[in-house]
């Protein structure tokens, strides 16, 4: 059945259900070749997916509004203070932060210094985001201290009450895949990224550049992770349920 799918459905097809199922038929494939070989990680072309992450940002309401809300969560927190300290699980390329920086820069009573602690699976790529954040920061006459650790955030013995946060602002996919199996991580995703493709298709047309590299190099590199990928080498987990405040 995948090798008839991966003959009828195409990457490039006028119908979005066309090509969802095409990406997931590819990312089956890769489920069964990881079966056979034993092979658990994936290559990741970083570049290619954050230049799609970017992409996606410019052309979706949904990351926009998630940083918008998130923002004025952490301004809220931030009100008559003179030191702050972001610590952030899941920077991908920072966008999030240059609005932040751009209203704390504004405060009547003069920006906070900011420190802000990210974790991550790629040094260089923390340490990239780190040169632009500065920069940035630096443009805004902002104090900013940015400290990278090159792990995953469960894997560190620290607990959350630990940190004692002010505020813990969270933003997730709508979707669960840990914790369930395989057939309902299967059909979870099947929903959520048809609903996301069918918001692409109705925004883009079917031979938009951008449409294929978000779809190419960022929603079928989500699949993949979700379809083909097992155990710790799976990256992205929903994380809500694993909190504890």
């Amino acid at each position: 059945m995948l090798l008839q799918l991966t003959q009828m459905a195409s990457a490039h097809a006028l119908s979005c259900a066309e090509r969802v199922i095409a990406y997931f038929a590819m990312a089956m494939s890769t489920r069964v070749i990881n079966s056979w070989l034993g092979f658990s990680s994936p290559l990741i072309d970083l570049k290619a997916i954050h230049d799609a992450f970017q992409a996606f940002n410019n052309v979706s309401p949904f990351i926009k509004f998630a940083h918008f809300t998130s923002n004025q969560a952490l301004l809220e927190a931030f009100h008559r203070r003179h030191q702050v300290h972001i610590i952030d699980l899941d920077i991908m390329l920072g966008l999030q932060r240059p609005p932040l920086f751009h209203i704390l820069a504004t405060r009547t009573e003069g920006p906070p210094i900011i420190t802000m602690t990210r974790f991550g699976s790629s040094m260089e790529l923390l340490v990239e985001t780190g040169k632009q954040l500065s920069n940035f920061a630096k443009r805004l006459r902002i104090s900013f201290e940015f400290h990278p650790i090159a792990k995953k955030f469960g894997e560190m013995t620290l607990h959350i009450e630990q940190l004692a946060p002010t505020v813990v602002t969270l933003v997730e996919q709508d979707v669960l895949t840990n914790g369930c199996s395989f057939s309902d991580r299967f059909v979870n995703s099947l929903h959520y990224y048809s609903a996301v493709f069918d918001s692409l298709g109705a925004y883009l047309p079917s031979d938009d550049p951008n449409r294929h590299c978000i779809e190419h190099c960022l929603l079928y590199w989500e699949i993949n992770n979700v379809l083909a990928i097992g155990g710790p080498a799976r990256s992205g987990d929903n994380k809500f349920m694993q909190w504890r405040i």
